[in-house]
């Protein structure tokens, strides 16, 4: 919006993907963490998820499970 100085996005590229907005973005995100060998990113990944979203560490493995199967 030029006339308030305002920059907006068109694109879809919203802050909801970064910041966990959608859950169905966490199983492919913690499985691509676990097929990085980066298992410490993904617990610590977990462990927020649980605090912010109530999700249990071990319905999130189901979700990892279920991306990597």
């Amino acid at each position: 919006m030029s006339e308030t100085g305002v920059t907006v996005m068109l694109d879809g590229q919203g802050a909801d993907e970064a910041l966990a907005g959608y859950h169905s973005f966490f199983a492919p995100y913690l499985a691509s963490l676990v097929r990085e060998r980066r298992f410490g990113d993904a617990w610590r990944e977990m462990r927020a998820f649980k605090r912010r979203h109530g999700y249990g560490e071990a319905r999130a493995l189901r979700g990892v499970a279920r991306v990597l199967a």
